[in-house]
């Protein structure tokens, strides 16, 4: 993050992007500069209370979500047609966002207790940590994101480049078909509750697809179809619907809840654990079914709405 700062804020940057993301005002920008720094200090207190009072969190969560979407409903209203459907496209997209996050930020999580608890971490004689397994999405990403990279822009010189809803709603079916994967192994191919470890490799091979999907897909959507007076309310928006999908990343884990035993037991054994795991996981794959399959019907709705957006 301190190299990317650095690299942006070089001259060789500041050179090649031809003034793209200078303030518009740089002498204001230099005069709240110091402003911005004491209030992100100040700011630490109160977000360490709420790191504490998480119940805090959700409600604050719900009640800013609804102020900004009135507030760009509000802003759309006041526009042209053009302008005004594509900030439509937008608001949809950052409502679907959350069910992506949410699920796929189980990695961290329910998915990490499951590599614990229910997973074959074997490897030549050695075990693998239990976070390890989410190595694999980094793995993958590095891997998989110049493919990716490369597959649109190939598409895009044969017009067959999919639409910025669509790309949503594939990275939402690959999600689900991560976790029905998962569910699969843990249900036909487990060993006295202990998953095979590829079962888990191909779950997060699914999610990485997702995401590559989505997530710079979104971020690319934001600055192309908020007005640009709007754009850095809508990256807010953008993030604010992660900080929300992060919330309900632990109402999911919570449901598996029951895998770790009482508090401050053992846990239950191995096979009973997997059965709660697959049948979370399971729910979780048909509810990412659902809104992809929603999203999908409004594919051809959304894309006339973009104008051209791609």
């Amino acid at each position: 993050m301190i190299l990317g700062v650095i690299v942006f804020g070089s001259r060789a940057a500041t050179k090649h992007l031809h003034g793209h993301g200078d303030a518009p005002d740089p002498a204001l920008m230099k005069r709240s500069f110091p402003w911005i720094v004491i209030g992100s200090l100040l700011c630490i207190p109160v977000i360490y209370y709420f790191l504490l009072h998480g119940e805090i969190v959700g409600y604050l969560l719900g009640a800013t979500a609804l102020a900004v979407l009135g507030t760009f409903v509000w802003v759309a209203i006041r526009e042209d047609k053009v302008q005004r459907e594509q900030i439509f496209v937008l608001l949809v997209l950052v409502l679907f966002n959350p069910v992506f996050w949410a699920f796929f930020e189980q990695a961290g999580s329910s998915l990490t207790l499951y590599a614990d608890r229910n997973l074959n971490r074997s490897v030549f004689g050695w075990e693998m940590p239990s976070s390890w397994p989410q190595n694999f999405n980094a793995l993958f990403i590095i891997t998989l994101a110049p493919v990716f990279a490369w597959l649109w822009v190939w598409l895009a010189k044969k017009s067959k480049e999919p639409s910025i809803p669509m790309k949503f709603s594939l990275g939402l079916w690959q999600l689900g078909l991560g976790f029905v994967v998962l569910v699969i192994g843990g249900r036909y191919f487990a060993k006295d509750g202990i998953t095979p470890l590829g079962f888990m490799v191909l779950l997060y091979l699914f999610l990485t697809w997702g995401e590559l999907c989505l997530s710079p897909v979104g971020l690319s959507m934001i600055t192309k179809l908020a007005p640009q007076r709007l754009t850095g309310m809508a990256m807010g928006a953008w993030f604010l619907s992660i900080s929300g999908a992060q919330y309900l990343a632990g109402q999911i884990a919570a449901l598996t809840g029951a895998a770790g035993g009482e508090a401050g037991g053992e846990g239950v054994p191995a096979v009973e654990s997997l059965v709660i795991y697959t049948g979370v996981y399971q729910t979780s794959a048909l509810f990412i079914f659902g809104a992809a399959a929603v999203l999908l019907l409004l594919v051809p709705m959304l894309k006339k709405w973009t104008h051209g957006v791609q």
